[in-house]
């Protein structure tokens, strides 16, 4: 049976670095920008990393573009569980809604139930 030893090394063929057309760069960062499409989805489907889409979506934006014109979180409002908030538990079979605020003192009131 023949081994390469440690200094033995294979033919290694030159990589080259894929060049892409402004065409075809234009064309992805417009699909990625799609609300149906996600970065990652558009780069694996034309064979691309998707940081390099990433690159190509920060060059493409315009330079001078304000920050205020670019999208920014939107507030989102939680409900307050205050003390109605409840968590239903069966046990044994017994039935109880724990305050939510207090959920720390169920668990040992539950394994004194499971005994």
């Amino acid at each position: 049976m023949d081994q390469l030893s440690s200094t033995d090394s294979p033919t290694s063929s030159k990589r080259t670095r894929r060049q892409y057309t402004p065409e075809f760069r234009a064309k992805v960062v417009a699909l990625s920008s799609q609300p149906e499409w996600s970065v990652a989805r558009v780069a694996r489907e034309h064979g691309i990393n998707a940081n390099l889409l990433h690159k190509w979506r920060r060059a493409a934006e315009p330079v001078d573009s304000p920050i205020a014109e670019r999208p920014a979180f939107m507030p989102v409002s939680l409900p307050n569980p205050g003390n109605k908030a409840t968590v239903h538990f069966e046990l044994n079979g017994l039935s109880i809604d724990w305050p939510l605020a207090h959920i720390d003192l169920a668990i040992p009131w539950m394994r004194a139930l499971q005994l």
